[in-house]
């Protein structure tokens, strides 16, 4: 399967699909809004702009509507491998601004950046049209669907995420008793200083594996410790105590819109720890006390219907 030669390089509030577009771009009614296109948006299945008519498009995002103009680095961002980016590097005239102004049409550089590390793999000439503040690239588009421009993420810093630890209450029917019990279970929250007007992603990690089947998106921030808890359900076939735990939230301004840069919490080790390392004993001396703690509680299980 080949792709289409002229889909989009996904630029800035009105985008062209055709290289020889004659329509004045401020003009278009048509609109894209895509927030899988934020610079912060790094899954490996990529989109593509094939399906897309030629013609000039407005984009519409609440992960952002201007195009980026620093390198989108570390691997696929954008939704995509190749992602453009306006490279402020190519501008000529140090007196002019990055975009233009007053219904001007100016014209500047589109860079790619390749998943490593090359900022400008590859350089496209783009003419970019002042429409009433709105700016629109034109003329040149990428060389086929795969290299789409990128939108930005939301301009809001998470706080270093804490773990905290803690037991899980649950009752369910026992198969082997033929009665209710309840169970106490090891749990894990991650707390930050969240804004309510913002959702969040909350991703959990052990020992550097995620732990896919605890993560959550778009959660409300009154809810967020609460509502995404790591359970014990979720690694016991897999991991055991004495593990390193950590998790990492994102935010969003709107929900469904891209997330901004992961902050993670730091490493917490749940399991034993031994008050020292080292211990003498000297031949026929009494047993030396070895002080140990847990870093996590210890859950336990009996009938729901037992005294307490």
């Amino acid at each position: 399967m080949t792709s289409i030669p002229h889909v989009v390089i996904w630029l800035i509030f009105c985008i062209e699909l055709s290289v020889k577009a004659k329509n004045d771009p401020c003009l278009t009614t048509n609109q894209i809004s895509e927030w899988k296109r934020s610079i912060s948006y790094g899954d490996t299945n990529v989109i593509c702009d094939s399906f897309l008519y030629e013609g000039w498009y407005k984009v519409t995002s609440g992960a952002g509507e201007m195009m980026p103009t620093e390198c989108p680095k570390d691997g696929y961002r954008c939704g995509t491998a190749d992602p453009y980016y306006l490279s402020r590097e190519d501008i000529i005239n140090p007196n002019e601004t990055t975009f233009p102004t007053n219904g001007e049409t100016v014209d500047r550089v589109a860079c790619s950046a390749d998943l490593h590390g090359n900022c400008c793999k590859e350089r496209i000439n783009i003419k970019i049209k002042d429409c009433d503040n709105l700016p629109c690239p034109a003329e040149e588009s990428s060389e086929n669907g795969f290299s789409p421009g990128c939108g930005t993420h939301p301009n809001v810093t998470v706080p270093t995420p804490l773990i905290t630890t803690g037991l899980y209450y649950d009752t369910s029917h026992s198969q082997e008793h033929n009665r209710p019990y309840t169970y106490h279970t090891v749990q894990f929250q991650c707390h930050t200083n969240v804004e309510t007007k913002y959702t969040y992603d909350v991703r959990w990690y052990i020992d550097d594996f995620e732990i896919t089947e605890a993560a959550r998106t778009n959660v409300d921030g009154d809810i967020l410790s609460v509502a995404t808890m790591l359970r014990q359900h979720h690694w016991e076939q897999l991991f055991k105590p004495n593990m390193m735990v950590q998790c990492s939230i994102q935010v969003r301004e709107v929900i469904f819109t891209a997330p901004g840069p992961r902050s993670y919490s730091a490493k917490f080790f749940a399991g034993i720890t031994v008050g020292q390392n080292n211990f003498r004993i000297k031949e026929g001396d009494n047993a030396v006390a070895v002080p140990i703690s847990l870093t996590i509680p210890i859950g336990c299980s009996y009938p729901t219907d037992s005294p307490q």
